[in-house]
Order: structure tokens, then sequence, then C-alpha cells
């Protein structure tokens, strides 16, 4: 996505030449960049517009948002066996990870969406797109760390694992 070298996304080092905690660090961080860049643009787009949809695409798509957001749950659940499946040895190939969370229902795209929503509502647009030049773990380090984290179903607390792949970041995951 746009400024992914600004946000260290990108990693100079071939995979090949990586080691297993290295891996899992980089395979976490493009799981992070995805759930910025995928909820920011679910933010941006303006979902409310959907309730006005008529065509056979437009309402898939607000029945897919409305029922992900009433399970939420389910989203949380699905980042957390990813960041689990991204960190196995033998690891889940990024992009499985990826198609399963982000493709058809893109479940994943619940959670960047309530993350994203949240940030907005606390630091407002300019705190989202402050996220564009930083780590992608700062986007979701920073959404844990907003009062309102964790308290209900528009605020969901991330998994351990979750947390753990967010705190290696914070210590230097490299």
């Amino acid at each position: 996505g746009a400024f992914a070298k600004e946000r260290d996304t990108v990693a100079n080092v071939p995979v090949s030449m990586r080691s297993q905690p290295q891996q899992a660090c980089y395979a976490d961080a493009r799981l992070f960049a995805s759930l910025y860049e995928e909820g920011s643009a679910t933010y941006v787009e303006d979902i409310s517009l959907l309730s006005e949809a008529r065509s056979t695409i437009g309402l898939r798509k607000r029945n897919d948002m409305t029922d992900g957001l009433r399970h939420i749950h389910s989203s949380v659940s699905l980042l957390e066996m990813s960041v689990v499946a991204l960190r196995a040895d033998p690891a889940v190939p990024y992009d499985d990870v990826y198609d399963v969370g982000f493709y058809g229902q893109g479940v994943l795209y619940n959670i960047g969406y309530v993350m994203a929503k949240a940030i907005v509502e606390s630091d407002g647009p300019q705190g989202l797109a402050a996220f564009l030049r930083e780590p992608p773990y700062k986007f979701v380090l920073h959404y844990t760390q907003l009062p309102e984290y964790a308290t209900d179903e528009d605020h969901p607390g991330l998994g351990p694992n979750t947390m753990a792949a967010v705190n290696q970041f914070v210590s230097g995951c490299k």
C-alpha cells in the first residue's frame, strides 16, 4: 500500500535468509498493515451509504458488513487465529491467511474497520491518517491504548497472541 516503505512493511532480507522469528515478525507486519489499509479504506468509504444500496453487489456488501459487525467477536477470533497461524512452525503462508481473512466475506475487514473508526472517534481523521507513515503495529497498539478499548462491542479487546505479537514489535521485533 501507500507509504509501505515508510511503515517498514517491506523487508530487505530475502525470505529464505530470515530466521523463523524474523519470518513471523515480517508476516505479522504484513497482517497489521492489511488491517490498517483495509480497515481505513472501509472507514473512508462511508459504510452508512450502504443503507441505500440496491444492486446485488451493494446489498451483499451491506449484509456482509452488517452481519460482520454484529458478530465482531468472530473477526477478533480470526485475527487471533491468523497471528497463531503465521507464527506456527511451519507457518501458514501469508497469502493463505490473507485469502481467508480479507476475501469473500472479508471477516478481517470488520475488525480493521472497528479499530479505524475508534481511532477516528478519539483522535479525528488526522489521527487515523498519521499511521500512513508509521510501522503497522502502531495502528494496532494505539487502538489498544484508547480509553474505550475492550469496553464494549464497538471496542472489542484483542486476543493474547495478537497482543503478544504487538508487544514483540514494541520490544524490537526484527
